[in-house]
């Protein structure tokens, strides 16, 4: 199996939370199977990667599952590269949250110039 990058620090963090029973946030609901926890699955429900469209995409669509939110944890896990490393977080920083807000904000019928603030 090959893995992608994220999948590999995302195991790190899996087993890390594993062997003292704290692997929990990795599950939709309690009861649910340790054995469903693969590496895939962690990546595939928990991590939004991608453009910048793909990623505001997925955090609204994230949002219309759960409803509001107070915050969201990036997890810049990948410093092979600092350089890329700080364009996503500027990226993220500037591009995403600012469309995240007015997205929130237009279809709250809030101005956008107040939504951010």
């Amino acid at each position: 199996m090959s893995l992608t990058t994220p999948a590999i620090n995302w195991r790190q963090l899996r087993i890390k939370l594993t062997i003292p029973k704290c692997h929990i946030v990795f599950k939709t609901h309690e009861a649910q199977d340790d054995a469903e926890l693969t590496d895939d699955y962690v990546v595939d429900r928990l991590v939004i990667c991608g453009t910048v469209n793909k990623v505001v995409d997925e955090i609204l669509k994230f949002r219309e599952q759960v409803g509001d939110f107070g915050e969201l944890v990036y997890a810049g896990m990948d410093w092979v590269d600092p350089q890329l490393a700080r364009r996503s977080m500027e990226l993220m920083a500037t591009q995403v949250m600012p469309r995240v807000n007015a997205a929130i904000a237009e279809s709250a019928g809030t101005p956008a110039r107040l939504a951010t603030r």
